[in-house]
């Protein structure tokens, strides 16, 4: 009887003990959870400033490229002017064939400054140029042609907010010719505005810089009227259009080169440097030892065949580049999240590739080149 009494007083013993435990447990893991929720609390706050903190540099951000962009318009560059008349159908070139005509008619300057005040200068009249003007490029009195294009002589102080206003009077029709097109620019009066484009000096550009106004830029295009769906390009011999291609195509490639060596140059690691040594290597290779000779097996062709050829080559080109874009993606303003995902992709991209030898790398760029090439090699 007493070791039962004693049994049930211990069996009582330890259930206290146990609910006292148990106690103790709750109450520290209450406390526990207290404290996390205090933990969590004070995160999310430090979290919250961190956002307001954020939110105000993005504001502040805004408000120095605010400025920044104002300082860059009203920055004031000593330039040469560098402008093309706003005709309609120029497709970037056009030239009078009737240089006379043209130059009997006179072509006026004025650029108007954001505090009011104006600079006017006659840029040709009476038959010729005034001192510091003269046309862009091909200009060859005696066959009576002149290009579209005018440029200073001499440097002008203008800046990116100067509004350029162009006035032409033509006392007769001028004809002239473009890559695709023949036909007139009627006599009469034409006026357009614009403002310019004024081009940074950076690291691997030429020294010649200048402000332009080409034809994107004009507030009203000049039209000509067309006599005939035919231009210069169509006056070419085959031989002569392969050739002109041949030079295009080749110079495109050197300028991607030197923009690969740019791109570089700014910010890049080994496996970047190796991979893209390897192409422009390649490339180069390509353009000495192949684009280089005259492709005799081209004679026979109509000009319409060869310029359907060399019709996106320079794109396909470039896509084998490791840092290049698409055709397709050219110009695209893609989200955030795609722009990420596209970086990482060719990132991912060059760090295989790296992992071969250069020597493995350039035989592989230039097989691919050739490849697509063959048609006109």
């Amino acid at each position: 009887m007493k070791y039962l009494t004693f049994t049930f007083f211990a069996l009582v013993l330890c259930i206290h003990s146990l609910d006292a435990a148990e106690d103790q447990t709750v109450e520290a893991l209450e406390k526990r959870k207290q404290e996390l929720v205090e933990e969590s609390n004070r995160l999310s706050e430090q979290i919250r400033k961190i956002y307001e903190t954020k939110e105000k540099m993005r504001e502040e951000q805004k408000l120095v490229d605010a400025e920044l962009e104002q300082l860059k318009k009203t920055k004031v560059y000593k330039q040469n002017l560098y402008i093309k008349l706003p005709i309609e159908q120029a497709e970037f070139h056009w030239r009078f064939t009737d240089r006379a005509a043209y130059l009997k008619g006179t072509l006026d300057l004025l650029i108007e400054k954001p505090d009011g005040s104006q600079m006017r200068t006659s840029i040709f009249s009476d038959g010729e140029f005034h001192d510091g003007w003269g046309a862009i490029g091909y200009d060859k009195p005696d066959e009576n042609k002149i290009y579209f294009g005018v440029a200073s002589q001499k440097p002008v102080e203008v800046s990116r907010s100067d509004k350029l206003v162009l006035h032409l009077t033509l006392p007769e029709d001028v004809s002239g010719i473009g890559p695709k097109l023949t036909g007139f620019l009627p006599a009469g009066d034409y006026t357009s505005e614009s403002s310019f484009q004024i081009f940074d000096p950076s690291p691997g550009l030429s020294a010649d810089l200048y402000a332009s106004a080409i034809r994107a830029d004009w507030s009203q295009l000049w039209s000509v009227e067309v006599t005939e769906e035919r231009g210069w390009l169509d006056e070419m011999t085959p031989k002569e259009t392969e050739e002109r291609a041949r030079k295009h195509l080749v110079y495109m490639l050197k300028e991607e080169m030197k923009i690969n060596q740019r791109i570089l140059s700014i910010d890049s690691d080994d496996n970047e440097r190796k991979v893209q040594k390897a192409f422009d290597t390649a490339l180069n290779d390509v353009i000495e030892n192949q684009l280089s000779k005259p492709l005799h097996q081209w004679e026979g062709r109509s000009n319409k065949e060869i310029r359907a050829l060399y019709d996106g080559l320079h794109d396909k080109i470039s896509e084998l580049n490791p840092f290049g874009f698409s055709k397709d993606d050219f110009g695209k303003d893609f989200p955030a999240e795609e722009s990420i995902k596209r970086f990482n992709e060719r990132k991912a991209a060059v760090e295989e590739q790296a992992k071969r030898s250069s020597e493995e790398l350039t035989e592989g760029y230039k097989a691919q080149i050739m490849e697509i090439l063959v048609d006109i090699l």
